[in-house]
């Protein structure tokens, strides 16, 4: 008997065991489970508080970033001129489209008419506001000739009818005087003392180069029979003219001078032989900058130069025109716009050597948002800026040497 209980007890204790074992490997472990729920939950209720914090920080941060965003996001003005001011040397200085400017050296600014109405403006050469210097709008106003003192000026009208009136204007006296009828072009000598103009004869159909004084009087005919349309120039430091023909691609162009001095003045021809040709002198009168093409017909023209007798002549082979060029006080430098498909890009040239330098990087003007076709160059008179107008807006810019 005492052997079955023994044997009994020992069954007994490991059905036991076993039970205990199996409860607890099989049985879910509730509190387990709630804990692991609350805990579960509770992370939920964290993330939606998360995401509702986020939420309003976002929100709060996105009206601090509107509000930043707002206050420093530049003007249309701005972004029109910040590219120029950060990206760009090449800097809008008018706010309208400018004809006729001039250099005003003792007071270091830029003088011109407003294109739309012919009101006369003024900029500091180193940039700023446009002011007022004639707010006196002329109708019809197309072109204006500016005396070398900047305060008397050759002004010229187109009617409806197609025709033409030049005036002489001092805006000293706020004084004008017209001019005969016939005048065509008009311009001034080197010292500013006296005019040249072409003249077209309606009853004889010719046409003369004259000189005179501003107002039209005393004057007298210095080249008869000239292409009506003739360009001239009194030629720097000296009292020659040089006159030719516009440049006409199917025409060879003759380039003439005449002496002012001369009683009976009588032409001499310097240069010829070239179709298309136009021609820019030196500021010491010794080299005739020349674009023209020898093939008839064609407008791509290449420049060269010649000396003060039309001479010597040597090609440069750079594929510009004169009209886009400016000659460095030097007398050696020029700066030229080189026209490309749909831009122009900008070099410095020494006509001695030939060696050619970029003024302004191509990467500069390949990604401005502006494009540039240059008309008018001048440099200042510090020469450490490059003017011109652009063909395409007629807005004057500034380029900064």
């Amino acid at each position: 008997m005492k052997k079955v209980f023994i044997v009994s007890t020992i069954l007994l204790v490991v059905i036991l065991m076993f039970l205990g074992i199996y409860r607890f490997a099989f049985t879910p472990p509730t509190q387990t489970v709630m804990r692991t729920t609350t805990s579960d939950s509770s992370r939920d209720n964290d993330k939606k508080s998360s995401k509702t914090d986020r939420k309003e920080q976002t929100e709060e941060s996105s009206g601090e970033t509107s509000s930043s965003t707002s206050s420093s996001t530049p003007s249309p003005y701005t972004e029109d001129r910040a590219p120029s001011v950060t990206k760009s040397r090449i800097i809008p200085v008018s706010r309208h489209a400018v004809v006729s400017p001039y250099v005003d050296e003792e007071k270091q600014v830029i003088r011109y008419y407003a294109a739309e109405d012919g009101t006369v403006w003024e900029v500091p050469l180193l940039g700023g506001s446009p002011r007022s210097f004639s707010d006196v709008p002329l109708k019809n106003f197309v072109y204006a000739a500016w005396a070398p003192d900047g305060q008397r000026v050759l002004t010229k009208f187109v009617d409806p009818s197609g025709g033409t009136r030049i005036y002489f204007f001092d805006h000293r006296t706020q004084k004008g005087v017209p001019l005969k009828p016939g005048v065509d072009r008009v311009d001034w000598t080197t010292v500013g003392d006296r005019i040249l103009y072409t003249y077209f004869d309606s009853v004889t159909r010719r046409t003369t180069l004259n000189v005179a004084q501003p107002d039209g009087s005393q004057w007298r005919v210095i080249a008869r029979d000239i292409p009506r349309g003739s360009r001239f120039v009194n030629i720097p430091q000296s009292s020659r003219v040089a006159f030719w023909r516009a440049p006409n691609p199917f025409e060879k162009t003759r380039l003439q001078v005449v002496n002012l001095l001369d009683a009976s003045p009588s032409p001499k021809t310097l240069f010829q032989g070239h179709y298309n040709a136009d021609y820019l002198f030196s500021p010491n009168g010794q080299i005739i900058l020349i674009s023209s093409t020898v093939v008839k017909g064609s407008n791509e023209r290449m420049l060269g130069v010649a000396n003060a007798n039309g001479g010597e002549y040597r090609p440069l082979r750079i594929p510009t025109n004169v009209s886009k060029c400016a000659w460095s006080k030097d007398s050696v430098t020029i700066y030229c716009a080189f026209p490309t498909a749909d831009r122009d890009t900008f070099w410095k040239i020494n006509v001695t050597t030939n060696k050619k330098d970029r003024v302004v990087p191509v990467d500069d003007v390949v990604s401005s948002a502006v494009r540039y076709k240059v008309s008018q160059p001048f440099l200042s008179p510090d020469e450490d800026a490059l003017f011109f107008i652009n063909m395409l807006d007629q807005k004057l810019y500034r380029i900064q040497l």
